[in-house]
């Protein structure tokens, strides 16, 4: 084996027919950065695979009908690769014809391979007992899949979705077929609904080879063996390959002049492409944006001046759906998987004065310590963003690694607060410590008001993203804080509330008060006062009234029993026949004449009498009075 170094260039982008492309897009942000020289394992290298973290390369030998395993001191830097033949699997007894493409499921517990001529097109599917390590790998043919039907030339690459459940298959006559698997990664399971869905890339690559996608699906690229390409695509539905639109074309004729496998590393900022055209190798490039060959930061971000890793940090997924941290947030114990914005978090309780850990793995495209800035805030109510919590914990690390904590608490809920950092594992399967891990103790001294967690980080560019976690946390407990006082004016009178519990406070005079945006005293309403036994005995007003009520019903009943004994045993017959009166209407008795004209003598009478009163009392010095007028 032998490893060439070759300088940076920079690739440009091959003008397709028709197509105008402004000037200023014709270079192409995707770098060669190395090729592996595998000429000395074989002079056909097609199908090209690789672990999660990139520490082992599986390589199809369609020369020699072998699957080839290299291991990776750095992860999908294929300079660091070797192979010592050893772990490698001949399957030139089990396979018909050529083997072209292969593919395993994300635990590599199930490899998929094309073996496939102009007659005979199989998947052939095989189980390994151990993760990548193709050495343990069997098959007992009876899960194999016959595509050569749906094929108007030869399959040459295979690609799943995450779940398994799609397949896409590259044929060599220009077209992308689709597959239904019912069962996950078992093509026993698989069915290509009539071509419904294929796609036909002729125009844009005449002879496809490889094919490989984002985690979303929402980006394909395909290698194209006669001009030395790789063309990219984007679909508005994942795996849905007849939604696909073609993006460009990037002519890497100079490294692989007849590309034959491709495959990207996880953050997809690697592209890895095997050909034959040279003898055997595998070239690397590096990309600006993640599975993106064409954009740069800068134009990737609506212009913002970004000029280099623009990708935020994240605990979960990034913005294509790939997940990059396993269990990012973990809160005494119980871990979750963080989601990208919103993380449903089963509702935690704990208690006042009991210390509490919560621990999280960041990962940052530049490494761990590109991460600069962590927010942690508590208590905070549905709707409300995390720059209004009460209860918050800040991490920051400046530019020459100092680590400051920063508690911002003005009621005093958190006590005992202590940040610790250090550099782990982002996933299980990770094989480098690519995550910040932050943890976080602390102890509440008192209840929140509200439940929910959210989080801030940011790295050296401020690239940022907040999480937030409900149900979250809540707390419960009494208070170890002194209660809480207030001094106000309440109706020109100076009052003195001390707080007895959330929202409720008590007054010097015993008076109960409530806080909803302001402290309003509790109504209580008017009771009946003891007064004492008048000299009437108690009145239905007595506040006892209702006692000595009681008392005399007790007396009564008391008495009845001893004059008839039999009244309340024996029931009342019905009384029957009985008869009635029915009474006029109603008159009114200021409508009969009599009294009216009674009412105005009266009147007359009255109205003399004074008059003779006012006479003697004035001496007529006054004007004279006038009847009243009745109606």
């Amino acid at each position: 084996m032998k490893y060439s170094k070759i300088a940076l260039i920079s690739l440009t982008v091959l003008l397709v027919s028709n197509l105008l492309i402004p000037i200023e897009d014709v270079l192409a942000t995707t770098t060669f950065v190395d090729a592996l020289d595998v000429s000395g394992e074989t002079i056909g290298p097609f199908g090209l695979a690789f672990n999660s973290d990139g520490t082992i390369m599986l390589v199809a030998d369609s020369d020699g009908d072998l699957i080839l395993e290299y291991s990776c001191s750095t992860g999908f830097d294929v300079s660091t690769c070797t192979n010592t033949g050893s772990d490698d699997l001949d399957i030139g007894l089990i396979i018909n014809s050529t083997l072209t493409g292969l593919v395993f499921n994300s635990a590599g517990t199930t490899m998929l391979i094309v073996d496939s001529d102009s007659t005979i097109d199989e998947i052939k599917e095989f189980s390994c007992s151990v993760g990548f390590d193709v050495s343990t790998c069997t098959t007992t043919g009876t899960d194999d899949l016959n595509i050569n039907g749906d094929l108007t030339g030869t399959a040459t690459g295979v690609a799943f979705n995450s779940a398994g459940t799609t397949m896409l298959v590259a044929d060599d006559n220009g077209d992308i077929l689709e597959y239904s698997c019912s069962s996950g990664f078992d093509v026993s399971s698989c069915t290509n609904n009539s071509n419904a869905n294929d796609l036909d890339i002729s125009g844009t690559a005449s002879s496809p080879t490889d094919l490989a996608f984002n985690s979303a699906g929402t980006k394909m690229f395909v290698t194209d063996d006669v001009n030395g390409e790789v063309n990219e695509y984007t679909l508005s539905v994942g795996f849905d390959v007849s939604t696909a639109t073609f993006v460009n074309v990037l002519d890497i004729s100079t490294q692989e002049s007849q590309p034959s496998g491709i495959a990207f590393s996880t953050d997809g900022l690697t592209m890895l492409v095997s050909g034959d055209g040279e003898g055997g190798d595998i070239s690397e490039f590096t990309l600006e944006v993640a599975f993106d060959l064409f954009s740069s930061p800068s134009t990737n971000t609506g212009g913002d001046g970004c000029d280099g890793e623009c990708n935020e940090p994240t605990m979960g997924v990034i913005s294509d759906g790939r997940r990059l941290v396993e269990n990012g947030f973990t809160y005494n114990g119980k871990q979750i998987d963080v989601e990208r914005f919103f993380t449903p978090y089963p509702l935690i309780n704990v208690n006042v004065g009991v210390q509490n850990t919560a621990v999280f793995k960041i990962y940052d495209g530049l490494g761990p310590d590109n991460i600069k800035h962590f927010d942690l805030a508590f208590g905070l109510a549905s709707g409300q963003i995390m720059g209004t919590s009460n209860a918050m914990i800040q991490w920051d690390k400046s530019f020459d690694g100092i680590e400051i904590v920063t508690v911002v608490d003005p009621h005093n809920v958190l006590d005992n607060v202590r940040v610790d950092t250090l550099e782990g594992k982002c996933r299980t399967d990770s094989s480098t410590d690519d995550c910040l891990i932050i943890i976080v103790n602390h102890m509440f001294r008192a209840p929140l008001e509200s439940d929910i967690v959210a989080t801030n980080v940011w790295d050296q560019r401020r690239n940022a993203w907040q999480n937030y976690f409900n149900h979250g946390v809540n707390v419960e407990g009494e208070s170890l804080n002194p209660p809480n006082e207030y001094v106000g004016i309440y109706k020109g009178n100076l009052v003195h509330l001390i707080e007895t519990g959330k929202n409720i406070a008590v007054d010097g005079q015993g008076n109960n008060w409530t806080f909803d945006k302001v402290w309003n005293k509790d109504y209580i309403p008017n009771g009946k006062i003891d007064d004492g036994i008048t000299s009437h005995s108690y009145d239905r007003n007595h506040v006892t009234f209702s006692i000595y009520k009681y008392g005399q019903e007790l007396l009564a009943q008391k008495i009845l029993d001893e004059f008839c004994p039999k009244c309340g045993i024996e029931s009342f017959n019905e009384i029957n026949d009985i008869e009635f009166y029915q009474f006029p209407d109603t008159i009114y008795k200021l409508d009969d004449p009599i009294v009216q004209n009674m009412l105005e003598h009266e009147n007359e009478k009255a109205m003399k009498t004074l008059q003779k009163m006012f006479d003697e009392m004035y001496n007529h010095d006054y004007k004279r009075i006038q009847p009243f007028q009745s109606d």
